[in-house]
């Protein structure tokens, strides 16, 4: 996966650094349901091959 290289500086204003952690948190629940998604994608299409082999027999 390719990161894109991010400014990483202090925040001049307790606002601007309230936002970025909001950003932050955002982003990880963000990654979280993708990585749910999937996980559960992957399930699925273990299923898939489970029944399609036993089938197949």
């Amino acid at each position: 996966m390719g990161q894109s290289q991010q400014q990483h500086r202090t925040p001049s204003t307790r606002r601007e650094s309230v936002s970025t952690a909001v950003g932050i948190a955002a982003e990880r629940a963000a990654l979280a349901a993708r990585e749910r998604d999937l996980v559960q994608a992957r399930a699925a299409a273990q299923r898939l091959a489970s029944t399609s082999s036993a089938s197949a027999r």
